[in-house]
């Protein structure tokens, strides 16, 4: 084997180190991602769940109550 394909196989074993670590390091990341997400979707469930219901006379509604779309 010559040294230029020495460096070529080297180079290429770098390379696949490189592109595991950065596949670990992003599902990582999307794990932490999904584990911040559980909580916040959790919540706006429970506030859906417990929101007031309008009043029947609309006008002493207004400004009481928040819509929130998911």
């Amino acid at each position: 084997m010559d040294t230029l394909s020495i460096g070529a196989i080297s180079a290429w074993r770098q390379q696949q180190i490189a592109q595991q670590v950065g596949i670990a390091v992003l599902k990582k990341s999307m794990d932490i991602q999904a584990e911040g997400a559980l909580p916040l979707v959790q919540m706006a469930a429970q506030a859906m769940s417990t929101a007031p219901t309008v009043a029947a006379i609309p006008d002493a509604a207004v400004g009481q109550t928040l819509d929130i779309f998911a």
